[in-house]
């Protein structure tokens, strides 16, 4: 199954994740981590590296973040360039977010 990890600015990923739940019920191979203004792009980088151990890649991994250029944008394009099977897809919204939640087990690679 295609992972996903979603991630954004403020409390975006977290939101996002309520609503999916709200949608869709739990999902397995998901995780939401938000970049608050407290945090840095260490830990960011950390976070995201940490989910990436914590998923079945087998059939790959998907970032979704929310703004094309942003600090989680580059964080997890950095990381999907060093890791084969993971791509990254920017401007998420919930439309973008339940459809990939929906149809991953769908997704052939």
């Amino acid at each position: 199954m295609l992972s996903i990890i979603l991630t954004g600015h403020g409390g975006f990923a977290s939101g996002m994740e309520k609503a999916m739940k709200q949608i869709l019920g739990e999902q397995s191979q998901f995780i939401a981590i938000d970049f608050p203004e407290t945090s840095s792009t260490a830990l960011l980088t950390s976070q995201l590296e940490e989910a990436i151990a914590q998923l079945d890649c087998e059939d790959g991994i998907v970032f979704l973040t929310d703004l094309l250029g942003g600090t989680p944008f580059r964080v997890a394009s950095t990381l999907a360039m060093q890791k084969p099977g993971c791509e990254v897809i920017t401007g998420t919204n919930l439309q973008l977010a339940t459809g990939d939640g929906a149809g991953a087990r769908r997704v052939k690679r």
